[in-house]
């Protein structure tokens, strides 16, 4: 029994250690937060998503942090022309998180 407990115990802690757990990734949630919800706004008042992030500032955002998205490695793509968007970045040799309105944030390790 006690074997068990250590083993279901030890699956958990690994499980919070994976993909989008660790302090790049809450750092990019941070970065990210603001700057999602004015793409949001910028949908609602122009019926699209925007190509590019720079359209935002200062309208939608007062000043867009790119240098900081480019260090910590940031990628936003406008798809499905105009109509969603998604963010991603790395978070390890092998692992990647994506934003995307349809299904927010997901992480793996994959």
């Amino acid at each position: 029994m006690k074997i068990i407990l250590a083993a279901v115990l030890f699956s958990l802690i690994i499980s919070c250690a994976g993909a989008g757990q660790d302090s790049h990734s809450k750092e990019v949630f941070k970065i990210t937060d603001p700057i999602i919800m004015a793409v949001e706004q910028y949908k609602i008042e122009n019926n699209e998503y925007p190509r590019t992030l720079n359209v935002l500032a200062p309208d939608y955002i007062l000043k867009l942090p790119q240098a900081k998205l480019d260090d910590l490695g940031v990628d936003y793509r406008s798809r499905k022309q105009n109509q969603s968007y998604r963010f991603r970045f790395n978070v390890s040799s092998t692992g990647r998180c994506s934003y995307t309105p349809e299904t927010k944030w997901e992480c793996s390790d994959k």
